[in-house]
């Protein structure tokens, strides 16, 4: 099936704050924004839902929130924070702030951030699990795969917004707080 064009859609009114970041510090579940320098590249400031950050091989896979609606966003974003209907497994949709007083160095972000961001609770490496145990990067990224199998396949299938963002062509990186208010039922 060839790929449709696809309409970008402008969402900057549902953009409470950014405050600036490094792609490094972008974990899944984080809402980001940025300039992409790629040569013929359909959204120059993309809106990133980050999916996976793999800072070895210097990419951040995410979903490009520009073109989805409001509508598509709030149907993914329900799905995710039900994960899929299975019980006692939520991933909550949090607006996260790391305060002075409370800084961990075991997080991932180490505490970079100072202003809060909205966050979806996604697996991440170093989180802590229902067993109170963190969890390694192998293992978080299990989970990622099987939550993408079994809820994000069918949206980004049909819907192309699945996209790999490389280090070096990423300027201008934002870590997003976004309103969610009649995103999420």
């Amino acid at each position: 099936m060839p790929r449709p064009k696809l309409r970008i859609h402008n969402h900057t009114r549902r953009i409470l704050a950014t405050q600036p970041a490094m792609p490094k510090i972008l974990y899944p579940g984080m809402i980001a924004q940025f300039r992409y320098v790629k040569k013929d590249t359909t959204d120059l400031k993309p809106l990133v839902l980050v999916v996976w950050n793999d800072y070895q091989k210097y990419k951040i896979h995410g979903i490009n929130l520009n073109f989805l609606t409001d509508f598509q966003i709030r149907k993914i974003m329900t799905e995710l924070s039900d994960r899929g209907q299975q019980a006692n497994d939520d991933l909550p949709i949090t607006t996260e702030d790391q305060e002075e007083d409370a800084y961990d160095d075991n997080l991932p972000q180490r505490n970079r951030l100072k202003k809060t961001f909205t966050k979806i609770k996604l697996p991440t490496e170093k989180m802590k699990d229902e067993s109170g145990n963190a969890l390694s990067r192998s293992q978080a990224e299990t989970q990622m795969r099987r939550l993408y199998a079994s809820i994000l396949k069918k949206y980004v299938d049909r819907l192309f917004v699945y996209r790999t963002y490389n280090y070096d062509l990423i300027k201008t990186a934002k870590v997003v707080e976004y309103d969610m208010g009649g995103l999420i039922k």
